[in-house]
């Protein structure tokens, strides 16, 4: 059987209530919970969805890590389904790809830029990614592209298409990048074996590297500020 009428009335009206608490203060004063509750209300519409948003956070942490989530785990909690899980993966992808397009014409010349643009594109990226942003001569960034994915504890490095990026950009300068989502951003042996591989076969082709950042969530690691470029330039 549905709801009774008052109920009903009582759910929409409290519905009311926070969309206009909403349009008028933004989410300032909202707690995470109602954030959730707030957002499902476009995707669950006969469901209370304040109930919901404590289950989230229950099984999560946190309105980050509910974000973050994967989106079969999101479907497997009580109450959600197919259009809600869909939607808070959207706002996740939308969230990141709206930091990274108001960052047009971005410089990276220092290590605070570069470390700060690399933590929002790996920001939620629950598998490891080698990356490659192709710079102009003046250090502005002319594209970043995946050259290289797999599981967490280890990216092969495939040096053609790494090679191949850098050509196609027409870049001479790049700055390499790669994510530990389940580590430290602390540089291992190993990755600074394999930069010192990357620096010296793009320097046979005539491509210069100018750094190499190292995320894990938000921290940020430049192995040129690390010291680890010092056998190398």
């Amino acid at each position: 059987m549905g709801k009774e009428p008052a109920e009903q009335s009582l759910h929409s009206g409290h519905r009311d209530r926070m969309r206009a608490k909403f349009l008028q203060q933004g989410l300032e004063g909202f707690q995470e919970h109602e954030m959730l509750e707030l957002t499902l209300f476009y995707a669950l519409p006969r469901v209370n969805t304040n109930e919901v948003a404590h289950r989230l956070l229950q099984r999560f942490g946190s309105l980050a890590d509910v974000l973050n989530a994967d989106y079969h785990a999101l479907r497997d909690v009580k109450g959600m389904g197919e259009s809600s899980a869909m939607l808070l993966t959207l706002i996740a992808q939308l969230s990141r790809q709206y930091r990274l397009s108001a960052r047009k014409d971005l410089t990276l010349n220092t290590f605070d830029a570069t470390c700060a643009y690399f933590k929002d594109i790996y920001l939620g990226e629950p598998e490891e990614q080698l990356r490659l942003a192709c710079l102009d001569d003046r250090l502005r960034l002319m594209s970043c592209g995946v050259v290289s994915e797999g599981a967490p504890s280890s990216v092969p490095v495939h040096m053609r298409r790494l090679v191949e990026y850098a050509l196609q950009q027409k870049s001479e300068l790049v700055v390499l990048a790669h994510n530990h989502p389940n580590g430290t951003a602390m540089p291992s042996p190993e990755d600074i074996a394999a930069t010192q591989k990357i620096f010296n076969v793009l320097k046979s082709v005539g491509i210069r590297l100018v750094d190499h950042i190292i995320v894990a969530g938000e921290q940020a690691v430049s192995l040129k500020e690390y010291g680890a470029f010092s056998l190398l330039d």
